[in-house]
Formats: structure tokens, sequence, C-alpha cells
């Protein structure tokens, strides 16, 4: 994705620090080549959860930094400038602009993937049952143990396409060789029908991804200029009222 950024010049804002982190976290996402033959959807999915992780952080510590200089409900000038710059989210939190949306996006991705989980496992299953039940030759303990495999096997690959953890499944895709020629020839079904529900999604979660990763690009860069062209404003919050604060006030 190319676009121009015109940067200010920040070496005397307080919060340099933080201003060169998330330029770095929009750099790092405007890398990602939105073409859907060539994305590579976990790898997006990653840097928006990792990203969308560290900014969080990184605005908890500023965010708490500026609620520590709260002023004086009496003071209407300071209280003015205050709620300009720190107004109250949707959980009547003061905070800055977008620091509520990062976490809710992050976690907004992550009961997506789950529910994309669901929804494979769930279109998978209803082909496979059809099935399941066409070898004849099978006892019911050889059946149970055919379904536990093929569960576990769908569940395994369908994990690991979407990025999730299988290890706590304690499967061995090779344990088939125990079964019937013909249990194998319902694997190779069962694994064409992964590779068909998986493709067929595939296709949403891109452009679920590249809307989510839309949506926090424009984010991160309203917060950067919001804090650039603010920077008298936090020079006053952070450097001046800290600099004039009655240290009287506080506890030894």
């Amino acid at each position: 994705m190319h676009t121009n950024i015109l940067n200010y010049n920040i070496k005397k804002h307080p919060l340099k620090n933080c201003i060169i982190l998330l330029r770095n976290y929009l750099n790092n996402l405007l890398s990602h080549d939105m073409n859907y033959e060539i994305i590579n959807f976990l790898d997006l999915k990653n840097s928006l959860i990792n990203n969308l992780k560290n900014i969080s952080k990184e605005l908890f510590t500023v965010n708490f930094e500026l609620q520590n200089l709260l002023p004086n409900i009496n003071d209407n000038s300071k209280n003015h400038l205050y709620m300009e710059i720190l107004p109250n989210d949707k959980d009547d939190i003061a905070r800055l602009p977008f620091s509520k949306a990062f976490e809710d996006i992050h976690d907004l991705i992550e009961d997506q993937f789950i529910k994309f989980k669901c929804i494979i496992f769930e279109d998978i299953d209803e082909d496979i049952n059809k099935i399941y039940n066409t070898n004849k030759d099978h006892n019911e303990i050889e059946k149970i143990k055919f379904k536990i495999y093929i569960s576990k096997l769908i569940k395994t690959r369908v994990n690991n396409f979407l990025g999730f953890d299988s290890k706590n499944l304690n499967f061995n895709e090779e344990s088939l060789s125990k079964f019937s020629e013909i249990d194998n020839i319902l694997k190779e079904y069962c694994l064409e029908l992964i590779h068909y529900h998986n493709c067929n999604k595939s296709v949403f979660i891109k452009k679920y991804l590249k809307d989510m990763n839309e949506l926090v690009i424009y984010r991160i860069n309203y917060l950067i200029k919001f804090l650039e062209v603010n920077q008298k404003n936090f020079n006053e919050i952070l450097l001046t009222w800290k600099k004039y604060e009655n240290k009287d006030l506080y506890e030894e």
C-alpha cells in the first residue's frame, strides 16, 4: 500500500517517543501488499494483532500519565484544554482519541477468527457426516475410532490454516495407517473437503482483514496527527502543569 506521509518535526515534543512508535506501527501496516492473489492473511492478521497490542500498551502508559495531571474542577481554563486533549470515550474514561478503539479492534479480530473457525468446522462436518457410515465392514468401535481421527484431522488442519495452536489435540496424522484402505480413501476425500472449505473462506478472511487493516491505519494516522499538531497543548499539560503543580498535595 503506497501513500505519502507528512511527518511534523517532533524533536521537542514531550510525547516524541510515543509518536515515533506509532509511526513505526503505521509503516508496518502500510507495508503489506493488499493484492488478494498474493496476500498472506496470517502474516497480516499477526501483524495487526501485534501492532494493536503494542499500541494499546503504549497508549495505556501515556493516558495514565495524562490522567495523573487531571486539573481541579474549578480551574475552567485547564479543564477546557484537558477535555479537548483527553475527551471521555464511550466508557466515560478520559483517554486519547481511539485508545479504546484499538483495544476493541484487537478483540474483534480475535473473536472473528474464532467465528471463522466454527463456520469452517460446521461446513466440513455437514459434508463429512454424509460419508461416515459408508464403510459397512466396520464394527461400532472401529467407526468411533475413525470418527475421532477425522474430527482431530479437521480441527488440526483448520487450526493450522487460521493460525491456531493444535498441540493440545495430541494428534498423529499417520495413525490412520492402522485403519482400512477404505478409511484411507475417506481420509483423502476429507482432506479435499478441508482444502475446499479453507480456500472458499480465505476470500472472505482476506477481505475482512483488508478492511480491518485500513480501519487501523486511518486511526493510527489520525492519532499521530492529533499528537503532532497539538504539540503546544501537550507541552502545556506535560511540562508547564507538571513544573508548577503543588507537590505538597502528594503523600510522602
